[in-house]
C-alpha cells in the first residue's frame, strides 16, 4: 500500500515536471526567454585613450535605432569609444547627445553601419520593492553576463538591488520580469553584501526624450573634468593643509590626468610654496620650479580638455598664476603658461595682455606692444584696451602716446579706468628719474633664467 502511494506521488511529480516549463522561476518569469529577447540590445562599451589604446570598458543598451544609454563615468576622460554587440560587431560611438552628471546617465549616438538594432523598452512605472530584476552586462570584461536579484529599496532617483554587479557592469540595464528597463546600473557599495545602486527609469526618460545637440569627446571631457572635481578641492587652503592637498591632487591626477581644472589648482599651490621660499634657498627653489615645469607640460598635453565656456574662472586663475611666476623670477615658465592660455582661448584679449606682461619681464617690450595690439583688435571692451595701452606707455615714460589713450578713455566716459590711470601715472612719474638713470648706466636687464 505504501509503495503504491509513493508510486502515485512520483507519477504526479513527474507529470508536473513535464507540463511545467523548466524556464519559469518562482515568480513565473521565463528568464532564458527574457534574456534572449534583451541580449541583442545590450552592448559592451570599450573606451580608448590616446592613440586608440583601450583603457577600460563598461556596458550600455539601445534605447533608439542609433542611440545608447550608459553611465557618464564610463565615458569620462577618454578619446573614443566603441559599442560591441552580442554578435561581435564594433559600432563607433560618434557623439554624446545628452547627459545628467548628477544621476550618472548619458545618451550617445552610435554609427550603426547598417547593423540592425533593437531598442529596449522603458518601463512605464517604478518597480515594486521586493520585485525580481535581471541585469545583463559585462562585469570584468565578461560580455553578456546575466545576474538576478530583487529590488531592495527605492531611494529618490536611485534604485537599490541585489543582482550581482562588478566593474564593467556600469551602464547595464536593470530589467523587470517583462523585459522592460526599470533602471541603469551605477555601481556597488564597497564592502557591502549585495548593496548595489542604479538610477531609476525616471532618470533615463528625461535624457532620452530631450532635444539633443551632438557633443564631441573633447568638449564632453572638458565638462567632465569640472564635474569630477569636488568644489571644496578648488577652494583656498591654509598653509598647514597645503601639503596634504598637493599630495591628494597629485595622486588623483596619476589616474585622471585630464582633470585640467585640478591641475591648474595644483600649479597654484606649488607657486604658493615657491613664494614662501627664501631667495637663498636655491635647491628647494629649483625643485619646486622643476615640479611646476612638469605640471605645465602635462597641462599642455591635455589642453584639449579645457572648455572655454565652463572654465572662465580657471582661465582667470591661470592668468594670475602666470603673473605670479614672473614675479617669482621664473618668466620663462610664465611664458609657457601664457602661450598655452593664448592657444586655448585666442579671442580673449586678457590673454594677450597677460602674455605681454611676461614679455615685458623678459625685456622684450616690442613683443609686448605687438601682443597689446593683437588683443586690442579682438577686445569688445575698447576702454579696457585703451587702458592697457596707456599703462604700457606710462611704464615706458612715453607720455605723448599715454595722453592719446587717456583722452580716448575720457571720450568713452570710462571714469573708473581714468582714475586708475591717474594713480599709476603718479607712481611712474615718481620713479621715472631713477629708472632713466639706471637704464643709462646698466641698460635693460633680463630677469630670470629658469
Amino acid at each position: 500500500m505504501g509503495s503504491k502511494a509513493n508510486l502515485r506521488r512520483f507519477t504526479v511529480a513527474l507529470i508536473f515536471c513535464v507540463i511545467t516549463p523548466r524556464a519559469l522561476n518562482a515568480n513565473g518569469i521565463d528568464v532564458p526567454a527574457l534574456v534572449r529577447q534583451a541580449a541583442e540590445s545590450v552592448v559592451t562599451i570599450r573606451v580608448n585613450g590616446r592613440g586608440g589604446v583601450p583603457v577600460g570598458q563598461g556596458t550600455g543598451f539601445f534605447v533608439g535605432t542609433d542611440t545608447l544609454v550608459t553611465n557618464v563615468h564610463v565615458l569620462g576622460g577618454i578619446e573614443s569609444a566603441v559599442a560591441i554587440t552580442k554578435g561581435g560587431s564594433e559600432l563607433p560611438i560618434k557623439h554624446i547627445l545628452d547627459w545628467n552628471p548628477a544621476l550618472d546617465v548619458a545618451l550617445v549616438r552610435v554609427e550603426t553601419k547598417d547593423h540592425h538594432t533593437k531598442p529596449l523598452p522603458l518601463a512605464d512605472a517604478l518597480p515594486e520593492i521586493g520585485s525580481n530584476v535581471i541585469v545583463i552586462g559585462s562585469p570584468k570584461g565578461l560580455e553578456q553576463t546575466v545576474s538576478s536579484g530583487i529590488v531592495s529599496a527605492l531611494r529618490g532617483d536611485k534604485i537599490q538591488f541585489t543582482a550581482a554587479v562588478s566593474p564593467g557592469s556600469s551602464g547595464s540595464p536593470i530589467l523587470n520580469g517583462h523585459g522592460k528597463v526599470v533602471g541603469i546600473v551605477q555601481g556597488g557599495v564597497r564592502g557591502g553584501q549585495a548593496l548595489n545602486l542604479g538610477a531609476t527609469v525616471e532618470a533615463i526618460r528625461p535624457v532620452d526624450e530631450k532635444k539633443h545637440h551632438a557633443t564631441d569627446f573633447g568638449t564632453f571631457n572638458a565638462l567632465y573634468s569640472i564635474w569630477s572635481v569636488p568644489s571644496e578641492a578648488l577652494e583656498p587652503c591654509s598653509d598647514e593643509e597645503r601639503p596634504r592637498q598637493i599630495s591628494w591632487f597629485s595622486e588623483v591626477l596619476v589616474d585622471k590626468p585630464y582633470l585640467v581644472t585640478l591641475r591648474a589648482r595644483l600649479i597654484a599651490l606649488h607657486i604658493d610654496k615657491l613664494e614662501e621660499l627664501r631667495p637663498t634657498d636655491i635647491p628647494a627653489t629649483e625643485q619646486v620650479l622643476r615640479t611646476i615645469a612638469a605640471e605645465i607640460k602635462r597641462l599642455e598635453q591635455f589642453s584639449s580638455y579645457f572648455n572655454v565656456a565652463m572654465d572662465a574662472q580657471c582661465f582667470g586663475d591661470l592668468r594670475l598664476q602666470t603673473i605670479r611666476l614672473t614675479h617669482c623670477r621664473a618668466p620663462k615658465l610664465a611664458r609657457r603658461l601664457g602661450e598655452l592660455l593664448l592657444k586655448i582661448e585666442p579671442e580673449n584679449s586678457r590673454n594677450y595682455a597677460c602674455l605681454g606682461t611676461v614679455h615685458a619681464h623678459l625685456g622684450d617690450k616690442a613683443r609686448q606692444l605687438e601682443l597689446l595690439r593683437e588683443g586690442f583688435a579682438r577686445d569688445q571692451d575698447k576702454a579696457r584696451g585703451h587702458f592697457s595701452f596707456a599703462y604700457y606707455y606710462a611704464s615706458e615714460f612715453d607720455w605723448a602716446n599715454y595722453a592719446i589713450h587717456r583722452e580716448n578713455l575720457q571720450e568713452l566716459k570710462s571714469t573708473q579706468y581714468v582714475r586708475r590711470l591717474d594713480e599709476h601715472e603718479k607712481t611712474f612719474r615718481k620713479i621715472e628719474p631713477l629708472v632713466r638713470r639706471r637704464r643709462a648706466l646698466d641698460g635693460d636687464r633680463e630677469t630670470g633664467s629658469f
